[in-house]
């Protein structure tokens, strides 16, 4: 079953259900009655054979709902703050889990945005941390950029003095805390453009590779600097400067593909440098896989991550299984479509499958 939001006049946008067929796409409920949108949120995380999102209703505003797929499966887990007065905007709870609890961002006059955390159940839905505790606990953290690794959540949060830094959490108070303030005192290691943790709305730059999450932090001093962490504060370190400075760098670690020994990235300064990375977590082996073309415009090689429909990951199992395919230009032959079995650049591992459009001109774009 496919879960998701339909509209139509007599219902407003509600919740959907569909197996694939017309006689198996109905509405699940009609969460706030008649034409009024209950508009459920794309914001959504999975826990327990539930599908958990947001949905507004004229008595309780915008709260916390899940769904298995059926009428009597879709019910309110909690009204976060009593009444018509919602929690959160719509998609900016940022539901995430780690496969034993939820984690989000809700408000509450007190505390503001802060971290929220949810078994699914009324009593178990709590305020897990007054992360910024500023304005008498009232300021907001503003948590987000949810990442999973091993059994807890990465995240970036806004506290008192530190800016927005990296936290983790197993769920629990005690195991949720910040992992280093990368950019030392109230400057924000998420801030600069795309040395940001997560510089797009709706990505994360973290990229998991053997039980260890990579990102691009800004650290002050740097922009382009690969770091790695474990998810604890000893081992949440830099690895390498791959673009010096703390001027702009593009180092697309969301579309990594993964190998046992080793993950290959894209990385170009928006300028000259237009360069797949290697990395097996080391200084010395984070190196130069190849450089490209990068023209005028700046471009910058697109790896075209395999996608598992079946689990949802990203970097999945690799084409004819050791292979990637990625866009990448040169002078001759323009952007065109490359292959790579990832063991080196040399013409018999890396090479141009085709050139699509004759010459210079690209034959494959953005």
């Amino acid at each position: 079953q496919y879960i998701f939001a339909g509209t139509t006049p007599e219902t407003g946008t509600e919740l959907y259900v569909t197996d694939g067929t017309p006689g198996g796409t109905v509405l699940v409920r009609d969460i706030n009655p008649g034409a009024p949108n209950s508009a459920p949120s794309a914001d959504a995380a999975v826990l327990n054979g539930f599908i958990y999102f947001t949905a507004e209703t004229p008595t309780e505003g915008r709260e916390l709902w899940r769904t298995n797929g059926t009428p009597a499966g879709t019910t309110l887990v909690k009204d976060i703050v009593t009444g018509p007065t919602s929690s959160n905007e719509k998609d900016d709870y940022h539901l995430s889990s780690a496969g034993g609890f939820l984690l989000f961002a809700a408000a509450t006059p007190a505390s503001g945005i802060e971290l929220w955390r949810s078994d699914g159940t009324d009593a178990g839905t709590i305020l897990l941390a007054d992360l910024n505790t500023g304005t008498g606990g009232a300021d907001p953290s503003n948590p987000r950029n949810f990442h999973q690794l091993n059994n807890i959540l990465l995240f970036s949060a806004t506290s008192a003095g530190a800016g927005e830094e990296l936290w983790r959490s197993d769920g629990t108070a005690a195991g949720t805390f910040q992992l280093a303030d990368i950019n030392p005192g109230a400057d924000s290691a998420t801030s600069s453009g795309f040395g940001g943790i997560n510089p797009f709305s709706g990505l994360t730059l973290f990229h998991n590779f053997n039980s260890k999450a990579y990102f691009i932090p800004n650290s002050g001093t740097s922009t382009g600097t690969l770091w790695t962490t474990d998810g604890t504060s000893a081992n949440t370190t830099p690895v390498k400067e791959i673009v010096a400075g703390a001027g702009p760098s593009f180092i697309f670690l969301f579309f990594s593909v993964n190998y046992p020994n080793k993950f290959i990235f894209s990385v170009s300064d928006l300028q000259a440098r237009s360069e797949l990375w290697e990395s097996d977590g080391t200084a010395a082996g984070t190196k130069l896989f190849k450089t490209f073309s990068a023209g005028e415009d700046g471009s910058i090689p697109f790896i075209m991550v395999p996608f598992d429909i079946a689990s949802g990951n990203v970097s999945g199992p690799l084409f004819q299984g050791n292979k990637f395919f990625f866009m990448a230009a040169s002078e001759d032959q323009g952007q065109e479509l490359w292959i790579s079995d990832g063991v080196d650049s040399t013409a018999a591992h890396t090479f141009m499958v085709e050139d699509i459009n004759p010459g210079a001109e690209n034959g494959l774009d953005e």
